[in-house]
């Protein structure tokens, strides 16, 4: 219960200072950031164990924060028993992809308003405050705007990554 108090205070704090807390993983490869996020089961924790040799920030909760050139996105410390174990730094973020388990890998277009919709439901806390939506929405769509977004889908191999 204590970590997750610490989540909710997280979320609220990480939002007051302009950034997100954001429900998928962080992967690091030749220093560009990837979030992929989905609901539980779309393979997150999958994506970073077929990720041997780039760096995992977590398989759960990310940081996205602003930068000079665009987002940032950052390790936390929370971690349960059947993650990959958290890393630390971040980087500037390159993708965006929403998960989609599939039979063969591939990326597929999305349009904006969806890639907002979708980033919404992936930010815990902050996303049930009926007095931050208005800026909420703008900070996704600032997000959108700033960085490539996909649908990733995707078996449980590391050929994904050859598309990225």
């Amino acid at each position: 219960y204590i970590e997750h108090f610490f989540r909710v205070v997280t979320s609220i704090r990480i939002f007051s200072l302009g950034g997100l807390l954001v429900h998928g993983a962080g992967i690091v490869k030749d220093q560009l950031g990837y979030i992929f996020t989905g609901y539980s089961g779309a393979g997150k924790t999958t994506v970073c164990r077929l990720s041997d040799g780039y760096t995992v920030l977590n398989d759960d909760m990310l940081i996205l924060s602003p930068g000079e050139s665009g987002w940032q996105i950052s390790a936390t410390p929370f971690t349960n028993p059947t993650q990959v174990v958290p890393g630390s730094g971040s980087a500037p973020l390159h993708k965006i992809l929403f998960l989609r388990q599939d039979i063969n890998h591939h990326l597929e277009d999305i349009p904006n308003s969806k890639a907002v919709a979708e980033l919404l439901t992936h930010i815990p806390v902050i996303s049930h405050s009926p007095l931050h939506t208005s800026s909420l929405v703008d900070r996704c769509k600032d997000i959108i705007h700033k960085t490539k977004v996909h649908e990733l889908h995707f078996l449980p191999d590391r050929g994904f990554w050859k598309f990225l």
